[in-house]
């Protein structure tokens, strides 16, 4: 992993975008689940996971929570105990969903950001 692109991406942005995303082959086999940094374009981690469940995403987060970089937000779909996984691995106690959609062609997506300084004192 390139610490220094993370480092110098946390320098320039206040901290790091993250992009969680899980492919699921025919077959109902295991998923390759990924998470990439968006604005080096690094992936910080991947693993395949045979069940997809929220106590399986907090695992699978738990070691980009471990690099200790600062986050800005979250962008994924919205698959079942995701919000939950990300709210507590990567310690956001109030990661309220920004913005979602729904696409024909790639299903519900959402975007977990922390509250802003300004939205809390609102």
């Amino acid at each position: 992993m390139d610490q220094a692109r993370l480092d110098e991406a946390v320098a320039q942005h206040g901290g790091l975008i993250l992009a969680l995303d899980g492919l699921q082959p025919q077959g109902g086999e295991e998923q390759l689940w990924f998470v990439r940094q968006l604005f080096t374009g690094l992936t910080l981690h991947a693993a395949w996971l045979p069940v997809v469940d929220e106590a399986t995403l907090k695992r699978f987060l738990a070691p980009v929570a471990a690099l200790g970089y600062p986050l800005l937000a979250v962008v994924s779909d919205k698959e079942q105990g995701l919000p939950e996984a990300v709210r507590v691995t990567l310690a956001w106690s109030a990661a309220p969903v920004l913005s979602s959609s729904l696409s024909e062609e790639r299903g519900p997506s959402a975007v977990y950001s922390k509250p802003s300084s300004e939205d809390a004192n609102s």
